[in-house]
């Protein structure tokens, strides 16, 4: 599996946990998703609390499918938005695979 990093993370966020009836912001990303995560959350206090998968793993590779998934089963919070950020990973794979690995995941089901 030489497409994945060396060591492969992943980062998952639920602010303001306890409260299910807040609007809420799902950020999908990488380490620059990761790092504006908390500014974002700061600028929107009052209107959205935000929250975050984040991950090494590219698009095209099934472990982050994977995350999303269990991201998004963690059923307990709704979301206003979803906003996808995607780096370097996505710039390297070529438009017609991220517009493939695009389309997949907005097919995923979720089910609640």
């Amino acid at each position: 599996m030489r497409w994945r990093e060396n060591i492969e993370w992943q980062n998952m966020w639920w602010e303001s946990a306890r409260n299910v009836k807040v609007k809420r912001i799902a950020l999908l990303g990488d380490s620059v998703t990761r790092a504006y995560r908390s500014r974002l959350n700061k600028n929107l206090e009052g209107k959205y609390v935000v929250d975050i998968c984040a991950s090494s793993s590219q698009i095209t590779d099934s472990l982050l499918w994977k995350e999303y998934r269990f991201f998004f089963e963690c059923n307990e919070w709704n979301y206003s938005r979803i906003i996808m950020q995607g780096g370097g990973s996505m710039v390297m794979q070529g438009n017609a695979v991220v517009m493939k690995s695009m389309q997949k995941f907005l097919r995923m089901d979720i089910e609640n």
